[in-house]
């Protein structure tokens, strides 16, 4: 079935299900508390990674159960503060949302200019998805495990270079923390992009990289790509057999919640008829298909649920940040 298949018939059984419980449906929508104005989705990254696919893939499954247009905007910068500032000044009328990025939780920590609070600020609607993480070395490597990439930290401070984002993204500051704690020592070399870090690494301008699996999946699976730990606190599907560094005795955990926010004060017909458009988009095989071939797991969270995790995840990302010595505050 393809997409356009798939997409008739969700619309069909939410129609079905508006006809059992009397609500109508007219023109373009059901007694939809949306005007008829298309839905702006904010990717946080640039266009063509993998969360920027993802979010395309269920932006047109969610589409066509709605039937609004909604197109996907990107706003990369900043490890995603820029685009977690620019939904605080939009109007809460559900048209204008935000893919909220782990890196507004970090923001307000590491930047003085940050103005936006993550537990004040934003209108919390489903969580969707988790980023998965992992660490890498070219298949001529030295670095046969994970346990030689400790040892070079150790025994040679600062010899490995690693691609990651930006210093405020979460690998290099997971790192910094990771370094002070085992007494090891690399360099980090930034950049801006998931597919600029996996083209550093195969082109030999660094020796490692730490950064979400999906844009390096056709590269571990061909061979080119050695994969020393998933950075998760579990192994990742396509590769059973690779222990994770929490299973290799390393507290090196990296993951990455995300789903939909608005900006405050939405109503909350609003919230809860587009968390149901996406919880019933989640569920639609071509979404599956993309999280698969990015290995990216399903990361359910209601609007509840969601804004109770923002704020642990608020708090975490202070604790963090100090413990790799990075904060302002």
């Amino acid at each position: 079935m393809n997409m356009k298949q798939s997409v008739r018939m969700r619309r069909r059984q939410l129609l079905k299900l508006m006809a059992a419980t009397g609500l109508s449906y007219g023109g373009h929508a059901w007694a939809s508390a949306l005007s008829d104005r298309p839905i702006v989705l904010i990717c946080p990254f640039a266009a063509g990674g993998t969360v920027d696919q993802y979010l395309r893939v269920i932006g047109k499954v969610a589409e066509g159960i709605l039937g609004r247009t909604i197109v996907v905007e990107n706003k990369p910068g900043a490890g995603g503060a820029l685009a977690t500032d620019h939904i605080t000044r939009m109007k809460p009328d559900g048209h204008t949302l935000l893919f909220m990025p782990g890196g507004a939780f970090r923001a307000p920590w590491l930047q003085d200019s940050v103005r936006f609070d993550p537990t004040r600020d934003f209108t919390y609607i489903i969580g969707l998805t988790n980023l998965a993480f992992c660490l890498c070395v070219r298949d001529d490597s030295p670095l046969v495990d994970f346990e030689a990439f400790i040892r070079a930290g150790r025994e040679k401070p600062g010899s490995i270079q690693y691609a990651a984002g930006s210093p405020v993204t979460l690998a290099p500051i997971t790192m910094a923390s990771f370094q002070r704690k085992y007494g090891v020592e690399y360099q980090h070399i930034p950049y801006n992009s998931g597919v600029e870090i996996t083209s550093a690494l195969l082109g030999g301008h660094v020796d490692a990289l730490m950064d979400s699996v999906g844009a390096n999946v056709p590269h571990i699976n061909s061979g080119r790509l050695r994969l020393l730990a998933s950075l998760g606190t579990e192994r990742l599907k396509p590769w059973p057999n690779v222990p994770t560094a929490l299973e290799q005795g390393y507290s090196l955990v990296l993951e990455g919640p995300m789903g939909l926010v608005g900006p405050k004060g939405m109503d909350d017909a609003l919230v809860g008829e587009l968390h149901d458009v996406f919880h019933q988009a989640m569920q639609d095989p071509e979404v599956g298909k993309i999280l698969d071939a990015i290995v990216q797991p399903a990361w359910y969270r209601d609007p509840k649920a969601y804004a109770e995790y923002a704020a642990e995840a608020y708090v975490e990302a202070g604790r963090m940040v100090s413990a790799a010595g990075l904060s302002v505050k």
